[in-house]
C-alpha cells in the first residue's frame, strides 16, 4: 500500500484523502455552477413569454372598457358594464323572464 501511495505521489493515506475530498469539492462546485447557469437561462427563456401573457392581459381589460365607454358608460356604470362583461354567458342555463312593475295590467 505504500509503495502504491509513494508511486502516486503521495507520502501516506491522509494526504490521499485530502486530495480526493478536494477533487470532489471542485467537481461540485463546478457542477453547481452549470445548474446555475442552466436555471439563469431558463428563466430568460421564460420572461418574455411572461411579459406577454401580461400584455395580453392588459388588452383584454382594455378591450372589455372599450366599448361600454365607447357607448357612453362612465363611473359606476362603466365599472358594472365591465364586470358583467367578465361573467361567463350565459349565466344560467335557462333564462329566467321577469316584468317590470310598470308593465303589469292593474
Amino acid at each position: 500500500m505504500k509503495k502504491l501511495l509513494g508511486d502516486l505521489g503521495f507520502d501516506n493515506s491522509e494526504a490521499l484523502t485530502e486530495f480526493i475530498t478536494t477533487r470532489r469539492e471542485a467537481e461540485q462546485a463546478a457542477l453547481s455552477e452549470v445548474v446555475r447557469r442552466a436555471q439563469v437561462v431558463e428563466e430568460r427563456l421564460r420572461a418574455p413569454e411572461a411579459r406577454e401573457a401580461q400584455a395580453a392581459a392588459r388588452e383584454r381589460v382594455t378591450a372589455r372598457r372599450s366599448t361600454p365607454a365607447g357607448l357612453g358608460a362612465a363611473g359606476d356604470d362603466l365599472n358594472d358594464a365591465v364586470l358583467k362583461s367578465t361573467e361567463p354567458w350565459p349565466i344560467s342555463p335557462t333564462p329566467t323572464r321577469t316584468r317590470s312593475p310598470r308593465l303589469r295590467n292593474g
